[in-house]
């Protein structure tokens, strides 16, 4: 993982407000600073355990909180902490467009969180809109490790989801040769896709017929993976031996 793939899962908790699972992207010398309010916590237990009462807060206070990919513009390089080109999350709360604070991941060299560095003074950024302009992702957006556990599978579907980019490292060659993709819009006729070959064929641009930009929620119930993102819910089943057998899709998007 690299820091892109660690703010999209991090990008999914806090929409979701449950850092179920962080604990073990956390190094365990983890630091979370926050710039303004001198807020610091130290090692894995207290960072995680505070993330958790951030997050149970959320919950209580029922706020929408909304986190976007940004990239940090010219004039932060004199800022403690920040660098031009940086990566990181715009998090707004209630509005979607009423930015209040920007959260930056830092990973040691085993790709734990080293460090998590919040500012309520973001500086200046723009926002990441791959999808939405039609590019490419950035070569760093790209998950080059098959898909095997939940956190990799969330990763992976997350960049898409994202970045409506899907690459086949990332995704088809995850699949099982024999796997069903079976799509499922509230009371309409299903859509199947049967096998390898049909679901590199078909998927994309299917996936893409009912692509909402919201935000997106993750939970993983049972060791299932679940991915909801607007109206759009997402299982994926797994075989023992890691390689998605099928892919659940459904869409209720009657109050979209």
């Amino acid at each position: 993982m690299n820091v892109n793939h660690v703010l999209l899962i991090f990008k999914s908790a806090l929409e979701y407000a449950d850092f179920k699972g962080i604990n073990n992207l956390l190094a365990d010398n983890c630091q979370y600073i926050n710039v303004e309010r001198n807020i610091l916590k130290n090692g894995k237990i207290e960072v995680y355990d505070f993330l958790n009462s951030m997050a149970k807060r959320t919950r209580d206070d029922n706020l929408a909180v909304y986190a976007h990919m940004m990239t940090l513009s010219e004039g932060t390089n004199e800022k403690e902490f920040f660098y031009e080109g940086e990566r990181g999350l715009a998090i707004a709360y209630n509005e979607m467009d009423n930015y209040a604070i920007g959260m930056f991941i830092e990973l040691d060299s085993n790709n734990f969180i080293n460090k998590i560095i919040v500012s309520n003074e973001i500086p200046s950024f723009r926002i990441d809109k791959h999808r939405a302009e039609y590019n490419s992702p950035p070569i760093d957006y790209i998950f080059y490790k098959k898909p095997v556990d939940f956190l990799d599978w969330l990763t992976a579907i997350s960049i898409w989801l994202e970045t409506g980019y899907v690459d086949k490292h990332s995704f088809y060659d995850s699949l099982a040769d024999e796997c069903c993709v079976h799509f499922q819009r509230k009371n309409q006729e299903p859509i199947l896709l049967l096998g390898k070959e049909e679901i590199i064929n078909d998927f994309d641009k299917i996936m893409n017929l009912f692509f909402y930009t919201m935000p997106h929620i993750i939970n993983d119930k049972n060791n299932r993976s679940f991915i909801k993102y607007g109206p759009m819910t997402i299982e994926i089943g797994r075989s023992l031996a890691g390689p998605a057998n099928s892919v659940h899709i459904y869409i209720d998007d009657s109050e979209a």
